[in-house]
């Protein structure tokens, strides 16, 4: 009797361990369809059935590391976690050929390997991994898109987000973009302007268990003579104080329409300067922590005592030095005082008084003037701001 429970018992056992899953493998495919391309779509299939089964079983125990664990393992090696599959459906469209089948996914070994990797991962807690926050201004429509905004059939466009994910990975960073029903977080950051807010991205951080988040923008700005060029302004926080680590901001010609190279160019002239950011925060940090004596301090936000110059080039008229007067004297700006502003020829310089240094001021600067058709933030520092105009109005 006992036996005859065994054998009864096991099968049931086994069975729950297999959670079926309908999915799509679509690629992009034109011409005939053979043996490689049905190869290629079913491997898609598998992928997406099995990330879906340790998203439903995994997703909110750690969401960066399910990324990871995403694409050192799943992607590698889909097959690992399936029993079995069955092709339902074939579509052949103009550009794509799609698959659709059952899939049954072994979520018993899925959930041991991710135990097991998250386990053999938790001693490294200083490891390189980040939120990528960054906007891109579409000057067709005029419009700026973001990459947890958009529908996933047209990420694609996104071309610098995209690359610079690609090229932080390929120097062993998790850069975790794919952001899911947290982006309810951002909602309340203004869709117009190229920033969220600094509180939705390091609570953004926080649940996704990541050092440190990348916010930011990039645009192309036209200046005089009809020079383009692509131009990203990004800031590195730390989720742990949200401290303002640093500001990267950078700037590319363009001949004509920016193309995708152009993007792809962008992404690895700043991919390393984020690293090296991060490591020179990390290295800080820890000496702060086992020096004695030694107090880990984050940026001052209302001592009043950083003296500030901003240099604003390429002028056609006061209009720029105008808007800064004006936004310099309200109530959400951080500076106290004007102390000097001298005109020369297409040329201001102007020395006020800040709570914030250089580098946080030219970010408050660019948020609260999103419209690159007045002025751009190139460079700034903890004493020095640089914006050049490219307002076409009339002296």
């Amino acid at each position: 009797m006992t036996t005859l429970l065994v054998v009864l018992v096991a099968p049931l056992l086994l069975a729950a361990d297999i959670v079926p899953v309908v999915a799509n493998g679509r690629i992009n495919y034109t011409g005939q369809i053979t043996d490689e391309v049905r190869r290629s779509a079913t491997e898609v299939m598998l992928k997406k059935a099995v990330v879906e089964v340790a998203q439903e079983s995994f997703g909110d125990k750690d969401p960066s590391k399910l990324e990871e664990f995403t694409k050192k393992f799943v992607e590698k090696n889909p097959g690992k976690y399936v029993d079995r599959y069955k092709i339902l459906a074939e579509i052949k469209g103009k550009r794509y050929f799609q698959l659709t089948g059952k899939v049954d996914v072994k979520k018993s070994i899925l959930e041991e390997d991710f135990n097991s990797f998250v386990s053999a991962e938790e001693p490294q807690k200083e490891s390189l991994s980040l939120v990528l926050l960054v906007s891109e201004f579409d000057p067709r429509n005029k419009i700026w898109n973001y990459w947890w905004k958009m529908p996933a059939k047209k990420k694609q466009r996104l071309y610098f987000t995209r690359q610079l994910g690609k090229e932080l990975e390929a120097k062993g960073v998790l850069a975790v973009d794919k952001i899911g029903k947290e982006r309810i977080l951002l909602q309340n950051s203004n869709y117009q302007t190229p920033f969220i807010t600094t509180d939705a991205a390091i609570q953004l951080g926080s649940i996704y268990r990541v050092p440190f988040v990348v916010t930011g923008n990039v645009h192309l700005s036209e200046e005089s003579g009809k020079k383009k060029y692509l131009v990203a302004s990004l800031q590195v926080l730390s989720t742990e104080n949200g401290e303002d680590i640093a500001e990267i901001i950078e700037k590319k010609k363009v001949r004509s329409v920016a193309g995708k190279s152009v993007y792809t160019e962008m992404a690895r002239l700043v991919a390393p300067r984020i690293i090296d950011e991060m490591n020179t925060y990390l290295a800080r940090t820890t000496t702060s922590e086992v020096s004695p004596g030694i107090v880990s301090t984050t940026t001052p936000q209302n001592t009043g005592e950083y003296l500030v110059t901003i240099e604003i080039s390429n002028m056609n008229s006061l209009h720029p030095v105008e808007l800064l007067e004006k936004y310099f004297t309200t109530n959400d700006s951080p500076v106290t005082e004007i102390k000097n502003l001298i005109l020369e020829h297409r040329k201001a310089l102007m020395t006020i008084m800040s709570q914030v240094d250089g580098t946080i001021l030219a970010r408050k600067i660019m948020s609260a003037f999103p419209n690159d058709d007045e002025f751009s933030v190139l460079s700034s520092s903890e004493d020095t701001i640089k914006i050049e105009c490219s307002y076409s109005g009339i002296l």
